[in-house]
């Protein structure tokens, strides 16, 4: 599935959107890693808008830094979406 048709899907069980990587989405990534598992898309809004993140390859660094001390797997991906990253 492509993120485009995700977006247009919408929330559920299993995918969160987020305008940014903040205290909440790390509470929705350790909800997902504490049940079934799932996926947090940051720079998108609840209504589906695309606002994109700006964020330094320094940043992203010490987020997986961080990330990979934690006890649970993720995938970091980036994506062009309508000109937003």
């Amino acid at each position: 599935m492509v993120i485009e048709d995700i977006i247009a899907k919408g929330e559920d069980i299993h995918s969160e959107f987020k305008t940014s990587f903040n205290i909440e989405a790390i509470e929705s990534l350790v909800a997902f890693a504490n049940t079934n598992g799932g996926t947090v898309y940051i720079g998108i809004c609840d209504s589906g808008e695309v606002k994109g993140v700006d964020l330094s390859k320094e940043t992203i660094v010490n987020m997986l830094l961080c990330a990979s001390r934690l006890y649970f797997f993720f995938r970091l991906y980036s994506e062009n979406i309508s000109g937003f990253y």
